[in-house]
């Protein structure tokens, strides 16, 4: 069970999740992948959204979700590979890249990758 530790919009579902929500809502089934990109914060707000909890209290939740938050800020943040850069959606590439000073106005998926992976050092 997975328990929303920040406030976001799922744009794949259209749902709306708050602090202290279970996720998925309405027991609809993530992939794997999913999961992982919201946990570990390869996501646009590039901060895990989601925690792994094993139960959740119900008058508790936001208790819950404080603790969750800081056992996840105990842990790094994963950098990309470069098998994921080069799999990436433009508009998700753009993103990574401008967190890492990568300028991306008027340029090529290709360029960017080409910097992004070298200045990773990938």
């Amino acid at each position: 069970m997975y328990i929303v530790i920040r406030d976001f919009n799922d744009a794949q579902d259209k749902h709306a999740y708050h602090v202290g929500d279970v996720f998925p809502h309405d027991g609809r089934h993530i992939s794997e992948d999913r999961i992982q990109d919201l946990a570990s914060g390869r996501n646009f707000q590039r901060v895990p959204l989601i925690a792994k909890v094993n139960a959740l209290p119900k008058d508790n939740s936001e208790k819950v979700a404080e603790n969750a938050v800081e056992e996840v800020e105990k842990v790094d943040t994963p950098e990309w590979t470069a098998e994921e850069i080069k799999k990436m959606p433009f508009m998700k590439l753009k993103s990574v890249a401008k967190q890492h000073d990568i300028e991306v106005k008027d340029r090529e998926a290709s360029d960017i990758r080409a910097d992004l992976i070298e200045k990773l050092g990938l």
